[in-house]
């Protein structure tokens, strides 16, 4: 929190987890919007629920880069880079918990495709109890009988039964990722990676389906999703 004599200080989580994610929205958005088309093909109005979180936890990735945190950084009183040994530990952990969080977005998804497919009468049931047995399922942590998590649970209206979508979108996102790891600033195709990225993914919008843009963008005529899964999986394993 920022005072008068320091400002406001970003940890690296704000930074990659928030700030680029939702700057991830953002530029989808911008992008995306073009005058020759009809509202509903325009920007985010446009993009399927099953990749409407893509661009957005793609860039989150070039928040874990050293080349990236090394930019970004410093010390916020004599402007000195941050240490390379403290940025390779930040990159690094990147996959620090995501066993958890990952179990925890599966149990969340579930909970709401199940509230979402509920009759009136059965909603009347007790929901903190199904939101805690859904959890325990998934994550494998016993959830106190007394907690209140699902209150908290705001996405569950805004996302309406798609909240997979978050654990989808990670998936797509990994993939396409796949062509800029190891590149860096001074990668020779780093730019025509970039601009293949923003024509097919970024900018097409709902001129065309999503799966045909990541298939133009990595360059292949099929997506293999069993393969796309196990790819997702291998890069959240510490």
């Amino acid at each position: 929190e920022g005072t008068d004599d320091t400002g406001s200080l970003l940890s690296h989580s704000d930074v990659s987890g928030t700030f680029m994610h939702e700057f991830g929205h953002a530029i989808h958005h911008i992008l995306a919007c073009k005058k020759d088309r009809f509202f509903g093909q325009n920007g985010l109005n446009s993009i399927r629920w099953d990749f409407i979180e893509t661009p957005s936890q793609m860039i989150e990735n070039w928040g874990d880069e050293e080349y990236v945190i090394e930019f970004l950084s410093s010390h916020y009183l004599t402007g000195e880079s941050m240490p390379k040994d403290l940025i390779q530990k930040i990159s690094k952990s990147k996959n620090k918990f995501e066993s958890y969080k990952w179990h925890r977005q599966i149990s969340l998804a579930a909970f709401d495709t199940t509230i979402h497919s509920m009759t009136i009468e059965l909603l009347d049931e007790d929901i903190r109890n199904l939101f805690n047995e859904l959890s325990e399922r998934s994550q494998h942590i016993s959830i106190p009988t007394t907690s209140d998590q699902v209150s908290w649970f705001g996405h569950m209206t805004g996302y309406a039964g798609k909240y997979y979508s978050y654990v989808l979108s990670k998936i797509f996102c990994h993939v396409l990722y796949s062509r800029f790891h190891g590149l860096t600033l001074e990668s020779p195709e780093l730019i025509s990676t970039g601009l293949d990225y923003r024509h097919f993914i970024l900018e097409s919008g709902g001129s065309m389906e999503e799966i045909d843009a990541v298939k133009a963008f990595m360059g292949t005529n099929e997506v293999n999703f069993e393969e796309m899964a196990d790819h997702f999986i291998k890069n959240i394993t510490l």
